[in-house]
């Protein structure tokens, strides 16, 4: 009796641990039938680049000392374009209202990128580029980098600076601006009639063709010229007096009073979904004109030598080694003033 008993309890051990680990395993399957009955959750997040946090952010991370302005701070400062917003930070200078000089350096050793692309200068004389073109509306953020990086473009000398543009817009966006002015000093000027933009056809074809260099070796060099019954220096040169007749003669001057100076800018923005790729599509466009006078006042310097007093006897010096002698120096500056009324649109 005493070993069945014993038997027994054995046997309601194993049974109630078996039964303890069914409960277990049930509760566990129910747990996960729970978890498998959750919906799925999506968190979207946009990241802000131009604003106050993320320019902060990119600051820190920068290898190099760099001055970034967001659009946040675009819109605090209330400038139209990058040019106006750039002459904000130190060490850069605003030239025309349009061009910006790095650390005082001329336009040879100042560079600019839109979204890290150099950016030819639509002025074929000069290598600056008159960032007054760039509406703030569309610029998300501003770099000027002053010491060189190997990301940098080989021409990189004085600064650089890099123009990011807002991405496509998550709604509608338009805006225009437009600006007056008047300049008391050029009310009337010499004006004549010609095209809107000054230039014949050909002349116009020939500069795009010549890189705006019309010397003798440059059009040999681009035409291919080679020596036949003329030498190729007579051909470029007939080329060269062809481009010179094509220029207007016949000009009539009149005095006129001058339009009001003026400039227009203008944004539109719009996104929208497509179902083929099922994704969205945005853009921006925008677009300045502006039409300004410029009055100048130009002076030529004539030296003159008049080594003779009134009763014919020298009275001052040639010799320019003291202050004295300049003083009493033989040469005379005569000044003769030309004024000149310029339009540059």
């Amino acid at each position: 009796m005493s070993k069945k008993h014993r038997l027994n309890q054995i046997t309601w051990a194993i049974g109630l641990g078996l039964c303890a680990q069914s409960v277990s395993l049930f509760a566990a399957q129910n747990d996960v039938d729970v978890a498998q009955e959750i919906e799925e959750v999506v968190a979207v997040g946009t990241r802000l680049q131009g604003s106050a946090a993320a320019v902060v952010e990119e600051r820190k991370n920068q290898a190099f000392v760099a001055d970034i302005l967001g659009s946040e701070q675009l819109a605090r400062t209330g400038d139209s374009d990058a040019a106006s917003a750039l002459r904000r930070v130190t060490g850069l200078t605003l030239v025309d209202g349009k061009f910006i000089y790095v650390r005082g350096l001329g336009e040879r050793y100042s560079s600019a990128r839109l979204n890290g692309a150099y950016i030819p200068s639509p002025d074929l004389t000069r290598n600056v580029i008159p960032l007054d073109i760039f509406p703030a509306s569309i610029i998300s953020s501003m770099a000027v980098q002053k010491a060189y990086s190997p990301n940098m473009p080989a021409a990189f000398g004085g600064g650089n600076i890099d123009i990011r543009t807002k991405a496509a817009p998550s709604e509608f966006t338009a805006g225009v601006e437009v600006g007056v002015g008047y300049n008391t000093a050029a009310s009337d000027g010499f004006t004549y009639n010609r095209k809107e933009s000054g230039l014949p056809d050909a002349l116009s074809s020939a500069i795009t063709q010549y890189r705006g260099d019309f010397g003798i070796g440059n059009i040999v060099k681009r035409d291919g010229l080679v020596d036949g019954d003329t030498t190729r220096a007579e051909q470029a040169t007939a080329i060269n007096n062809e481009l010179l007749k094509s220029l207007p003669l016949g000009y009539e001057l009149k005095e006129d009073s001058l339009d009001p100076q003026y400039n227009i800018k203008a944004h539109y923005g719009d996104s929208f979904s497509e179902s083929y790729f099922g994704g969205k599509l945005g853009f921006m466009l925008s677009g300045a004109y502006k039409n300004e006078w410029d009055f100048e006042d130009r002076f030529s310097s004539v030296i003159s030598q008049d080594l003779k007093n009134e009763d014919g006897k020298i009275d001052c010096t040639t010799a320019l080694n003291t202050a004295d002698d300049v003083a009493n120096s033989c040469f005379n500056t005569v000044k003769n003033a030309q004024v000149t009324t310029e339009n540059e649109r």
